[in-house]
């Protein structure tokens, strides 16, 4: 069955339903129609009569009835046949039938529903044909009786014998219609099943591949529509298979490609596990070299080389070669960047290629075989670490693939250079000074282990010198750190020259290992001499050292003269190690230091004894500040031209259970070195401020306290409020407390010196520069300090009288601080020549041992209560 037909039958199919439903409405209206003429007349009369009648049909008075009925009957002759009236249980109570009643309407049915307001329905008998009405008698809800009205039959079909021929009319219609509708389905279901047809040849066409293939249907309906969608469709098919065609030829230019990084990775991994091997850089380069030329798929001839930069020099140095001749290797060992292709390469960054020798190549010899060359780049962050340079045969195109390859291979080999540089870097940092380049301490006890091992099996003799430099704290402190380094540098320059100058005193045998200089840290030195002849030669390199270091150096036009002390032990015995070599030499210098400086020492073990005294004092040293065995003394300061007291300087004092009173110049450096003089400092400042406090509560007149800060105080970045809690705590007014500070701690970090000062005076306190004279202060840095006071050294009082230099520049100190318009005050006044020398030239204060020793609080409270005046001189 084609579509063609199914679009006919399908109309016809549907005319018919519609004609069908046609008569069936038909009929239905016609029928609706007779119910609705007999409604509104006949039914609406015996429903009329049922209520004439409902109380007669109760009282059940027939001739009543009788009457009526025969009136009604009359009335309406034409068309009642007849009336009847029946009681609640179907006894017939009156009629208007003349002859007998035919038995079917005795068989009427008397009961109604509860809902129904009448019955209609036709009764056909031998002798007659009606339409019953039957109306129940209703008294309330409940039924009394019944009314029958029969309506002749032929009144009825009067009534609707014209809607029967409009019934017939309307069929006739129904089936005109339907032969035009047949007439009209079949052209028309052409003109739809014909351009499906044509689509469905289309659809095959694309099922056999042809679809360029377009269908010109132009209609504007929903065919046309579906044509439409046909032809894009058609298109946009043949745009993807074409597109599946260029993505399939893609593809396997990719899988190419693929396998083709497959292979470079693989050439890589091998070159990696090359890297791991533990061999040299240039045993790396040299496989790594020969396995690329090994590659047949690139195209190399089997000769090539591997090229490094020297030390950011601008040279390119040979380090790996295969095959190449040997006029090649003599003249391209070295290559200059920007000379020959290697050059042009580490110049640029960029590959050089030539397929054939030409002008780019400047080196040229007899019986040089035609070729070309790649040279590549080993680049590490935008910096040339290298060159590959490979052969290829004469008249090769430059390919982008190996090119890509060969890059890869220099991203390698830059891996590995900067792997082994680090390791190299890293070896460095492990076993040499970062500032000098010398070795370090564990390099130098290395070879201090080795050299005994050595010397026990040529029963030799070694020394190991330790030099530490003369006061190059203060240097740093006053000129900066970074003038300590340039001159730390300057010493291990000069130390090397001195070295090999004196190596051939020191050596005994020529086959033995050199000298060896080291640097431990900070300003320490070491030297180890190896195989010496006899413990004076380390004397005569020791004294050589010395010479030389003493030479002035130049700073930053800054001209400084350092000096160092130097401890040396040797060692001729098997027990000896390299700790006790280091300690001893370690502990002789420190000996040579307290002698005077600028001098050696051998080491001996009464020095051993000394150090062991020196530990034994720290640990006791820290006892003594849990214990509280520390106590102040005061030693007063008089006003030169009244002669009384107006301060006193707070000295502390050790006062140990077994060795008595410990000088403080035996325990104040030790507290220095080892951190302890911070917490000692703070509860000087504490007590002074308290007994100060308590002197003015007892109503003594208030006078000065001097309290020392120490550098390691200084630097402490709480200082100031470590000063402001004890002000707090002690209610001590800060008028009364001046702080003594060291020049050369006021020479350290001066611009942050300066702020700290100003925040102190800010507070109140009066601030005094101790030692004046003995570091490196000018008078344009002083000017910028807000002091108050500023003391001379007792070094320039003691020999005030009897020195022109000193006399000089005490007269020289306290002019200049009088222009500043601060105080002076002189220490160590022990003879009244000095008193007259100082007052002769206007000094302010003065203290020493002429006046008074330093006190216990005690002697100082009676001292205050005497109000001693010192006698003025004339």
């Amino acid at each position: 069955m084609n579509l063609t037909f199914k679009t006919i039958l399908s109309f016809i199919l549907i005319i018919v339903l519609v004609a069908a439903a046609n008569i069936y409405s038909t009929s239905y209206v016609l029928r609706n129609l007779q119910e609705e003429r007999l409604k509104t007349s006949e039914v609406l009369f015996a429903k009329s009569l049922s209520k004439r009648l409902f109380r007669a049909v109760i009282d059940q008075r027939i001739n009543k009835i009788t009457d009526v009925l025969f009136e009604e009957k009359g009335l309406r002759e034409e068309k009642i046949e007849y009336i009847m009236v029946v009681d609640k249980k179907g006894h017939l109570l009156a009629h208007t039938y003349l002859n007998n009643i035919p038995g079917k309407f005795l068989k009427i049915e008397n009961a109604f529903a509860k809902k129904e307001e009448y019955r209609l329905e036709k009764i056909e008998d031998r002798e007659l044909s009606v339409y019953n009405i039957a109306v129940p008698v209703m008294e309330g809800i409940k039924q009394v009786g019944a009314i029958h009205v029969g309506i002749r039959s032929d009144y009825v079909e009067n009534i609707v014998t014209p809607t029967k021929t409009a019934s017939h009319f309307s069929l006739i219609i129904t089936l005109i219609i339907t032969l035009i509708a047949v007439v009209i389905a079949i052209p028309l279901s052409r003109t739809i099943t014909n351009p499906l047809v044509r689509l469905k040849n289309f659809a095959e066409k694309i099922s056999r591949g042809e679809l360029e293939t377009q269908i010109d249907i132009k209609t504007r309906d929903e065919i046309g529509d579906l044509a439409g969608a046909f032809n894009k469709m058609s298109t946009d098919m043949h745009k993807t298979i074409s597109s599946l065609d260029q993505e399939i030829s893609e593809r396997k230019k990719a899988e190419d490609e693929i396998k083709s990084n497959y292979q470079v990775q693989s050439v890589l991994s091998k070159l990696l596990n090359i890297s791991l091997q533990e061999i040299s850089l240039e045993e790396q380069l040299k496989i790594i070299l020969e396995h690329i030329l090994s590659i047949s798929w690139v195209s190399l001839v089997s000769k090539g080389a591997i090229f490094l930069v020297e030390d950011d020099a601008g040279v390119l140095v040979m380090k790996a070669q295969h095959e190449l001749a040997a006029p090649l290797l003599k003249s391209c060992a070295r290559v200059p960047f920007g000379r020959c292709m290697c050059g042009r390469a580490a110049a640029s960054g960029e590959i050089e290629f030539a397929d054939r020798i030409d002008e780019r190549h400047d080196t040229r010899y007899d019986g040089i075989a035609p070729h070309g060359h790649y040279c590549v780049p080993i680049m590490h962050e935008g910096k040339v670490l290298g060159i590959i340079n490979l052969y290829v045969k004469e008249g090769h195109k430059r390919d982008q693939r190996e090119e890509r390859f060969l890059w890869a291979v220099a991203d390698v080999l830059a891996g590995i250079i900067r792997h082994k540089q680090a390791e190299k870097q890293i070896k460095y940092l492990a076993y040499y000074d970062d500032l000098t380049g010398l070795p370090n301490r564990v390099l130098f006890k290395d070879r201090v282990e080795n050299s005994l091992k050595e010397t026990q099996r040529y029963n030799g003799l070694i020394a190991v010198l330790f030099l530490d430099l003369d006061n190059f704290k203060k240097i740093n402190d006053t000129l900066g750190h970074r003038m300590g380094d340039l001159m730390l540098k300057e010493v291990a320059m000069r130390l090397k020259t001195c070295l090999r100058e004196s190596d051939t005193i020191a050596r005994k045998n020529e086959n033995l290992s050199e000298s060896i200089l080291a640097r431990l840290g900070g300003d320490e030195f070491t030297v180890l001499l190896i195989n010496i002849g006899h413990i004076e030669d380390a004397a005569k390199v020791s004294q050589r050292i010395l010479e030389v270091i003493s030479q002035p150096i130049t700073l930053d036009s800054h001209e400084v003269i350092i000096t160092a002390s130097i401890g040396i032990s040797t060692c001729c015995i098997e027990e000896e190690n390299v700790d006790s070599l280091l300690k001893h030499a370690d502990t002789a210098m420190y000996k040579a230091k307290k002698d005077g400086k600028n001098n050696y020492k051998f080491f001996n073990q009464s020095m051993n004894a000394a150090v062991m005294r020196r530990l034994d004092l720290e640990n006791k040293l820290r006892k003594a500040y849990i214990n509280r065995e520390f106590m102040l003394y005061y030693q007063p300061q008089f006003e030169i031209v009244t002669g009384k007291i107006v301060g006193m300087e707070a000295l502390i004092r050790w006062q140990h259970p077994e060795m008595g009173m410990v000088p403080p110049m035996e325990f104040i450096p030790l507290a220095e070195e080892t951190g302890l003089i911070v917490p000692i400092g703070e509860w000087v400042l504490n007590a002074a401020c308290t007994q100060n406090k308590a002197w003015q509560d007892e109503g003594y007149l208030p006078i000065k306290l001097s309290v020392n800060l120490s550098s390691q105080q200084f630097k402490n970045n709480d200082i100031i409020k470590t000063i402001s809690k004890v002000l707090k705590d002690t209610c001590m007014d800060p008028r009364y407390l001046v702080l003594e500070i060291t020049e050369s701690i006021i020479m350290q970090n001066k611009e942050k010196t300066i702020s700290m000062l100003n925040t102190l005076n800010t507070m109140g306190l009066s601030l005094a520069m101790d030692d004046f004279g003995t570091g490196y202060s000018s008078l344009s840095y002083l000017k910028r300090f807000p002091l108050d006071v500023v003391k001379i050294d007792r070094s320039f009082i003691k020999d005030v009288t009897g020195s022109k230099e000193d006399a000089a520049i005490v007269k020289a100190i306290i002019a200049m601080v009088h222009s500043l318009e601060l105080k002076v005050i002189a220490e160590g006044v022990e003879t009244e020549q000095q008193l007259n020398f100082l007052l002769e030239h206007g000094c302010d204060e003065v203290q020493g041992y002429l006046f008074s020793r330093p006190l216990p609080s005690k002697d100082v409270s009676n001292l205050l209560r005497k109000g001693l005046v010192l006698p003025v001189p004339r």
